[in-house]
């Protein structure tokens, strides 16, 4: 089995260009970042489902990078329950920090598998988000390309990719669809971390 992503953009890393990482799958990419977190020339920015039952059961704030990679991956933990609103405010809240890297190039891990109705994990996302992160990195960043990694429900999948690839050339979205909404429990519960987790990547920028 090759990790698609982190092997392209090792390559470009080689190739002395600066690399983000953009992981939207629902699963943390624990392979992606073992095989990136030594490295300042590589930024891995993941999204994905956090819990004692979820695979690969790690990916928590603290998986800063080491090393030289220290402070250049930020790992998002979202609880189960998470809808479009509280994710794209989350993206939106840490997309600033990937912009400030100034990458070359982005490699996106092109998930679906946090559809509200794929199989296997607990979000909520519909192909608004998916639609939205195209659209904002097509807006934010000159090259990118993606590699599709999970998405199990079959129905759903194909317009998942087919909005993400649409916002990306800045096309109308294929099929909108009710925007989905956050318990406001969940909201409260994961601010702290959110706070931790800027303020930890703040401090490892101000002693570099």
């Amino acid at each position: 089995m090759f990790n698609n992503i982190a092997i392209a953009a090792k390559l470009l890393a080689n190739d002395k260009k600066k690399v983000l990482i953009l992981d939207m799958d629902g699963h943390f990419g624990n392979g992606t970042y073992e095989l990136t977190k030594e490295s300042n020339d590589i930024f891995y920015w993941s999204l994905h489902e956090f819990g004692k039952n979820i695979y690969p059961q790690c990916g928590d704030i603290d998986y800063v990078g080491v090393g030289p990679g220290k402070g250049y991956s930020i790992n998002i933990p979202l609880p189960q329950g998470v809808g479009d609103d509280l994710y794209m405010e989350v993206f939106n809240r840490f997309l600033p920090f990937a912009k400030n890297f100034k990458p070359d190039i982005v490699g996106v891990s092109a998930g679906f598998d946090a559809h509200k109705d794929d199989f296997v994990l607990n979000l909520k996302l519909t192909d608004n988000s998916f639609y939205e992160i195209g659209k904002i990195l097509s807006e934010n960043f000159g090259n990118v390309f993606a590699v599709l990694e999970g998405g199990y429900n079959l129905d759903v999948l194909q317009g998942s990719i087919s909005n993400f690839i649409k916002g990306i050339n800045q096309q109308p979205i294929e099929s909108k669809m009710e925007r989905t909404t956050t318990n406001p429990r969940i909201i409260t519960a994961l601010e702290p971390k959110l706070v931790t987790l800027e303020d930890t990547i703040h401090q490892i920028k101000k002693s570099e």
